[in-house]
């Protein structure tokens, strides 16, 4: 409720500021009016304006003389960098990395590495020395599709960070080696993958015994070269992990269905809540079913699938609805409009568990 002062004027509870603040935590604009209104009213929006900041050779001094400026009041709010390199000299992060360290007020705990949309940005060792000189309290980390001299590079950084619990990458690496000495001890919890750095990521994690302890694991346009990787950690007994996404094309794959289908077996994941598999082309019911089939989980909330609503679906409804499946509540189905989706699966419908993609 609002609480009035009879100088001051009425105030709004400080919940109802950030629920204000968050509904339009995307509109830069409207957050820097927001910052106007009262004192009560910047924190909140510092966080959704300062958090993440985009950082490239272009902007990186100007950053810094904000930093350095008396006048600055924002450095306390950043805690994530999205850095955007381009081919060539990239000496300058090294000297924005240590003008961040030095500042004292900045504590990065998120690092985004992203380069030019035509993927020939070669990632230097110099930008990797200084990651891990300065940034060693990075929990997120995430590498876009850039390019790594060798992947033994990679693994050797990664175990220098002790507190990451989140991993993306999608990056080329010209050598896929591996380095044998070294150790990771991170508490990885979160990992998203995305060819072709996949299957040398997925080695690395599963013989570090990574894999088994992640609560959410991702993996975009996995290929035929991950399947093997895939089903030794899906034979593993897992009790850590709730969310598996899964994106193919059959045809970039270079792999059949049949061969996926062979490849993913969920029944050692038992305690998996949010099952994402999108296919293309889309499977079959029969063979949604098998790989439904296979789960053994009884905490199974969402389902997002690939599916023809051809002959066999009515089996597909009949199983979705079924006691086996008592925790689904929301399942969407790709590839097919609403009308038709809720004609194919009328006991799914009936039910209230279908929900538009």
């Amino acid at each position: 409720m609002a609480n009035i002062s009879s100088s001051h004027g009425p105030r709004l509870a400080p919940e109802l500021i950030d629920t204000i603040i968050d509904y339009n935590h995307a509109d830069t604009q409207t957050l820097a009016s927001c910052a106007l209104v009262a004192k009560e009213w910047v924190p909140s929006t510092r966080y959704h304006l300062f958090s993440n900041v985009e950082i490239s050779h272009e902007n990186a001094r100007e950053f810094i003389d904000l930093l350095e400026s008396p006048q600055c009041t924002f450095a306390t709010a950043v805690k994530g960098l999205a850095i955007n390199f381009v081919p060539g000299a990239q000496r300058w992060f090294s000297e924005l990395s240590r003008c961040l360290s030095d500042n004292g007020q900045v504590h990065i705990t998120s690092i985004r590495v992203q380069g030019t949309t035509n993927t020939n940005t070669v990632i230097r060792q110099e930008v990797f020395n200084a990651l891990q000189t300065y940034f060693n309290d990075i929990r997120t980390l995430e590498f876009g599709p850039v390019i790594i001299d060798s992947f033994a590079l990679f693994s050797t950084f990664l175990c220098a960070f002790p507190a990451l619990e989140t991993l993306s990458c999608s990056s080329i690496f010209k050598v896929n080696d591996q380095s044998p000495d070294t150790q990771f001890r991170a508490p990885l919890r979160r990992v998203h993958l995305e060819s072709p750095s996949m299957i040398v990521v997925l080695e690395f994690l599963l013989r570090h015994g990574v894999l088994p302890s992640i609560i959410t694991l991702s993996l975009s346009y996995i290929t035929r070269r991950s399947y093997n990787t895939l089903s030794q950690y899906l034979a593993i007994r897992n009790d850590c992990l709730e969310s598996l996404t899964i994106t193919l094309n059959v045809n970039f794959s270079g792999a059949s269905m049949e061969d996926f289908m062979g490849a993913v077996d969920l029944s050692s994941l038992h305690v998996l809540r949010d099952l994402q598999i999108t296919t293309n082309p889309s499977m079959t019911p029969n063979q949604a079913y098998e790989l439904l089939a296979r789960i053994s989980s009884v905490h199974l909330r969402q389902l997002e699938i690939s599916v023809g609503l051809v002959q066999g679906i009515a089996r597909l409804d009949i199983f979705l609805a079924s006691e086996r499946f008592a925790s689904l509540k929301k399942i969407r189905i790709v590839g097919s409009d609403w009308a038709t989706i809720r004609q194919a699966l009328p006991r799914c419908d009936m039910k209230n568990m279908l929900e538009q993609s």
